[in-house]
């Protein structure tokens, strides 16, 4: 592979991208949704926000992300008023557009595959996160699951749709819904019953035709190379936030494979993620680099040890405010 065409797969990423960006609202917003993207192709070992915002998000100076742009970048994921169903629509026209030709190949027509699938979390307090069944594990376990739709063909494989699972005591906790966000609309639905309405959701948006079984092969992809699972957010937005970036770099991948694959007929899908991530590697780290992350560590951490000073003084109100921690 030459140098020419890992900068020729940064640049065709970047031009999918625009398609996609106005729908993530202001500028910067789209400036974020497209480092996200750049970090979810990395060889980060965690891609959640903070690890991702440090290497890629700048500064409007053009300067290293700092701990305002890691807040920044936060509530880009957790809070922006961006929705994640306008992602998952425009990927269906994707998908219709670029996929559903190759159909012309087989007997099947488009395959619509529905499957659950969860993640070991365990912070009680984030969204949908309750003792229950994680296939993953072959277990219970304190988890959220969401439910999925993915489109089949043979060009390739796109998540078309996604739906958080609340279970129904978390449906029905007030405190947790609060804490977390769950729109008040939201009722308590079983798993076949999102199946249902997220079908449903797709083809009302007249985007893609289905037909339907069920595989596995696309949870293991986005969990082993495009961090599915590495989420810290604990609201319902952020959970669906998360879930519509990693379907969109999933299709910028598959899309990406596809392009090259009439060159390069054996590459694979672990080559396109290499390859992706070779043209959004970090820049060398210079001295100057070193000591700005240095420095948001330690501001990182002493705001953490002031927010629990505060606490530890509130829970004891007898304690003198002289006492040090």
């Amino acid at each position: 592979m030459t140098r020419d065409e890992v900068r020729a797969s940064a640049a065709r990423v970047v031009r999918w991208h625009r398609r996609f960006a106005p729908l993530f609202g202001r500028r910067e917003a789209q400036e974020h949704s497209l480092d996200y993207l750049k970090g979810l192709f990395s060889d980060q070992p965690r891609k959640s926000v903070e690890p991702i915002a440090l290497p890629f998000a700048r500064s409007p100076n053009g300067e290293p992300a700092t701990q305002k742009e890691v807040v920044a970048m936060q509530n880009f994921i957790s809070v922006s008023p961006w929705e994640a169903g306008d992602i998952f629509r425009e990927i269906q026209a994707v998908f219709a557009e670029e996929m559903e030709p190759s159909c012309q190949q087989w007997s099947l027509g488009t395959v619509g595959v529905i499957d659950e699938s969860g993640f070991v979390k365990q912070p009680a307090e984030s969204v949908g996160v309750d003792r229950q069944w994680c296939g993953r594990l072959g277990k219970t376990a304190n988890c959220p699951v969401g439910v999925y739709l993915v489109g089949v063909t043979p060009a390739g494989t796109a998540m078309l749709d996604a739906q958080l699972f609340l279970p129904e005591d978390r449906a029905k906790d007030g405190v947790h819904r609060k804490k977390t966000r769950v729109p008040k609309e939201v009722p308590f639905q079983s798993k076949p019953q999102i199946a249902a309405t997220i079908t449903r959701r797709t083809q009302a948006a007249g985007k893609v035709r289905f037909d339907w079984m069920y595989v596995e092969e696309y949870f293991e992809d986005g969990k082993m190379h495009l961090g599915m699972a590495h989420y810290e957010v604990r609201s319902w937005a952020g959970w669906h936030h998360h879930m519509s970036l990693v379907a969109l770099a999933r299709l910028f991948v598959t899309l990406n494979k596809r392009d090259l694959k009439e060159d390069k007929p054996e590459l694979t899908l672990d080559m396109a993620v290499q390859l992706l991530r070779s043209a959004f590697a970090r820049r060398m780290l210079t001295e100057d680099d070193a000591i700005r992350l240095i420095e948001y560590h330690l501001d990182r951490n002493r705001i953490a040890h002031d927010s629990h000073r505060k606490s530890w003084l509130a829970k004891h109100n007898r304690a003198k405010p002289e006492v040090l921690l």
